[in-house]
């Protein structure tokens, strides 16, 4: 029997890791994988360890922070008792690129 998850991807997050994957397929196909892969080795963390990430507000949402280039990938989530909300996912060099 397999368990399934308890991260709930917001459209938000969805569409970031269409963003994400996109750029990075316009980039080089061998750096999308590793990108993805840091993602979702990521994500596993998240969801193995809820607390992990940083707190920001007193709401209970938390920011993972993910070595990735020459800058991190940041993951914006809300841990409940029994699933994780995912809000928000992005690279901190989006912008300057």
């Amino acid at each position: 029997m397999s368990k399934q998850s308890p991260l709930i991807f917001s459209p938000t997050s969805l569409a970031d890791l269409q963003r994400i994957n996109q750029f990075y397929l316009a980039i080089d196909p061998k750096v999308r994988r590793l990108a993805l892969a840091r993602l979702f080795e990521a994500l596993k963390l998240v969801e193995r360890f809820p607390n992990i990430g940083r707190l920001q507000n007193r709401s209970g949402i938390r920011e993972f922070v993910v070595p990735f280039g020459k800058g991190n990938f940041i993951i914006r989530y809300l841990p409940r008792k029994t699933k994780i909300h995912l809000a928000h996912i992005w690279h901190s060099m989006e912008d300057e690129l």
